[in-house]
């Protein structure tokens, strides 16, 4: 048993329970404490690999990430079989790996305290407790008197969520979380390219008669869309929410009698929060703010790619266009809802793990259509929205962030370098994101009076007092969503 490796010994201190040593291969005769003793040879030999030499290293290189071990190993080479136990009327040579069936010895338990709380102090109470287990008696480690309590000792606490997770849910909400970011990533451009491909194939047809459609419907994402609620119910949504999770909470009631403009920050890599919330109804927002009909909006070039243009729109996504906007703030029946990420794709670039930087002192575009249509303007903040992935920054003097933001003027968006977690090992590099909480806190409505054709000194005023809003919202809820009470948003 190798002493390094603590993690049972950790699990056993916290949990409080039992431990039990069970041995792949039988101990000398005569062992105290042996409850069960099964005497055979090794059903599989495996190829030595003496340390030192590369091979090892290369497999404990793989063993971190992908959390598998892969040993060389060898059994019989005169039948294929997926069990130890050959028939009797099975005879095999003698010393076949596969003649002689596995054995195996466990030993009592070993009973242990419960500390929640494992630092520098315990260290010796877990390597006792590894050294108990391999001696041939059980020493008593511990006096389990009742006692009073003392600094080391901490309540035991209850088990996080994640660990009360089926294996089968783990696995849902990775393969959820999986399809998101391939569909954000890849769809777009794969789709483009598989329709252009079909065009010099036998199935040009199928080519022709989607860009017929398109033709025909090419203004339908500029008058609002063609949501499906099928598509916004369904279950994978959930198991997406529940990856990270993501939450979604009301600190104030929107009457449905009037429209409203929510501005969203910060932007994120791939706004998942925004998209949990608004786009889907994995956490009941019909429900939370019944007769709003949310129309979240984003770059107006993703709409003229095949097929990805109407995958996004059933979801209720809708081109960031001013003939967009107007024509969802101009519909007869009130309660409509547009969130418009306001600080775009320039506020991806600040968009690291812990920062709070939003892009919003020159951006008055939506507070100019908030009082064109006369509707309340809502400040909506997601905290950990940043903390999804990681990002590479750069200087804004740096060459580097020039070609990001000269990119950015060209296609739209700005092309980050971000990375997140393998599919395999939460400590392998990837582009599955990290399950960190993500909460969207919609704040409270900014009334707002219609003006056809608002003044400057009126945007100024009404986009000042929603600074304010959503600085008060920041800070309102920052520490109950894990964020220091020291940190402060950044405005850009």
């Amino acid at each position: 048993m190798d002493l390094e490796v603590e993690g049972f010994a950790n699990l056993t201190l916290e949990l409080g329970h039992t431990s039990a040593e069970s041995h792949p291969r039988a101990p000398p005769q005569g062992l105290p404490g042996a409850s069960l003793l099964v005497r055979a040879e090794a059903a599989i030999l495996q190829v030595p690999n003496p340390r030192g030499l590369w091979l090892p290293a290369a497999q404990e290189a793989l063993q971190l990430l992908l959390s598998v071990a892969l040993p060389f190993f060898q059994g019989s080479s005169k039948v294929a079989r997926t069990y130890f136990s050959p028939p009797a009327s099975l005879s095999l040579p003698e010393g076949d790996p596969l003649a002689a069936p596995p054995r195996a010895v466990s030993r009592g338990p070993l009973a242990a305290p419960t500390f929640t709380s494992l630092g520098k102090a315990s260290r010796e109470e877990k390597k006792l407790s590894q050294t108990g287990l391999q001696s041939s008696r059980l020493p008593v480690l511990w006096d389990h008197r009742p006692r009073r309590a003392t600094g080391m000792e901490v309540p035991k606490a209850p088990l996080s969520s994640s660990t009360m997770k089926t294996p089968r849910k783990q696995q849902l909400e990775a393969l959820a979380a999986l399809q998101f970011v391939l569909t954000f990533l890849f769809m777009g451009t794969s789709f483009t390219l598989l329709v252009l491909f079909l065009l010099f194939t036998s199935f040009w047809s199928l080519s022709v008669l989607y860009f017929v459609w398109l033709y025909l419907d090419w203004d339908t994402p500029n008058q609002g869309g063609r949501r499906s609620e099928w598509i916004r119910n369904w279950t994978v949504w959930k198991h997406l929410r529940d990856y990270f999770p993501i939450k979604l909470v009301k600190t104030a009631e929107l009457p449905p009698t009037q429209n409203y403009v929510m501005g969203a920050h910060p932007h994120g890599i791939m706004t998942t929060g925004f998209f949990c919330n608004f786009n889907t109804e994995s956490n009941a927002f019909s429900q939370k703010f019944p007769g709003l009909r949310p129309s979240m909006v984003a770059l107006a070039g993703l709409f003229r790619l095949p097929i990805f243009r109407d995958y996004i729109m059933l979801s209720g996504l809708c081109p960031v266009s001013r003939q967009s906007l107007d024509f969802i703030l101009s519909q007869p029946q009130r309660g409509q809802a547009v969130v418009i990420i306001v600080g775009g794709a320039q506020e991806s670039l600040y968009s690291g793990p812990g920062q709070h930087c939003v892009v919003l002192r020159k951006r008055k575009g939506f507070v100019h259509l908030a009082l064109q249509h006369g509707a309340s303007l809502v400040p909506v903040y997601s905290f950990g929205e940043n903390d999804v992935f990681k990002v590479k920054t750069f200087a804004t003097d740096s060459w580097q962030y020039l070609c990001q933001t000269t990119f950015k003027k060209l296609m739209g968006f700005a092309p980050c370098i971000f990375s997140g977690r393998g599919l395999f090992s939460a400590n392998s590099w990837g582009l599955m994101p990290f399950a960190v909480p993500i909460t969207t806190v919609v704040g409270r409505p900014i009334q707002v009076p219609q003006r056809l054709n608002p003044t400057k000194k009126e945007v100024d005023h009404y986009h000042m007092l929603y600074m304010k809003a959503l600085e008060q919202l920041f800070e309102e809820h920052k520490e109950s969503c894990g964020v220091s009470a020291s940190t402060r948003l950044t405005f850009m």
